[in-house]
């Protein structure tokens, strides 16, 4: 009967590949000062507390559509809306004036009134 065979300490392990795989592509992006993320998150549906730093207003006259989908609910279509429709009737004189949009309502204007401003 042949002898059981045993594990080598140095056997390939995925799980253990994957960490250091990891672990060297973060400290490469770290050594090159490259950022793991280009992107802003977009901003909660929910007011921030009151002890948190407030970003400022983004305001709805002047954004463009990339800076428009940082708003919560607000995605690729409805900025394209939000900018074609203050193409066609000029700006907004408030954040009720979005319910101009379609797919815009109440619900969506109460949720981004913390984050946006006309002014």
């Amino acid at each position: 009967m042949p002898a059981p065979a045993t594990a080598k300490p140095d056997a390939h392990h995925p799980a253990r590949s994957t960490r250091l795989l990891t672990g060297i592509v973060l400290t490469l992006a770290a050594a090159g000062g490259l950022a793991l993320s280009t992107t802003r998150e977009p901003l909660p549906d929910t007011p921030p507390a009151a002890a948190a730093v407030r970003t400022p207003l983004l305001n709805l006259n002047t954004a463009d559509a990339a800076e428009l989908q940082l708003l919560p609910r607000i995605g690729p279509a409805l900025s394209a809306r939000i900018i074609e429709d203050r193409d066609a009737n000029g700006p907004f004189a408030s954040l009720e004036d979005l319910q101009r949009v379609r797919g815009i309502g109440p619900r969506t204007i109460e949720i981004i009134r913390p984050h946006a401003t006309t002014e």
